[in-house]
């Protein structure tokens, strides 16, 4: 049985040596390279620089990310826009009550807005909203910080007592 399985593989190489049917094949020249293995090494490396570029685009993407709301809200702060803008405090359905006045620029989303009156303010607005208000909005508390912007809340109102015509961004406490 032996001796059969050896003379039948004998013939089966000569078959091949006499077809040429040899997987290591002259490529471009370079003598004798198994073009199945150089095929599955280009591949290989196809898939990893793949890979690598995706992750090296996935970490530029979180970097500048990170530096855009860095530099927002330098952008805001550093803003040659600036207004002086009133800060009323309405609790519950009386009138509002003036606690202060701020400077900032009207195109600022709430969001930069917030932290620049808690900068300002901080302790006329622990006195009156105990840390915890929202920003009125047509008549309504505003839910988009990020969206709404500070010309929206703030609209220009005449002073009573000056006469003078300003911006008042009048303050909810939550309550």
């Amino acid at each position: 049985m032996r001796s059969k399985l050896k003379g039948r593989a004998a013939r089966l190489d000569k078959k091949i040596i006499k077809r040429k049917c040899d997987l290591r094949q002259r490529f471009h020249g370079w003598p004798s390279i198994d073009v199945y293995m150089l095929a599955a090494g280009l591949a290989r490396r196809f898939v990893l620089s793949l890979f690598l570029l995706v992750n090296e685009a996935q970490a530029a993407m979180r970097k500048m990310m990170q530096k855009n709301v860095e530099s927002t809200y330098e952008t805001w702060a550093a803003s040659r826009d600036k207004v002086p803008v009133a800060v009323c405090c309405q609790a519950g359905s009386g009138l509002p009550e003036k606690i202060g006045t701020f400077q900032i620029d009207l195109n600022c989303p709430l969001f930069f807005a917030r932290q620049f009156l808690q900068q300002s303010l901080l302790s006329e607005l622990d006195a009156h909203t105990g840390g915890t208000y929202g920003f009125i909005y047509q008549g309504k508390v505003a839910m988009e910080e990020h969206k709404t912007k500070v010309h929206e809340v703030a609209p220009q109102r005449l002073d009573p007592v000056t006469r003078e015509l300003g911006n008042v961004l009048v303050l909810c406490v939550a309550q």
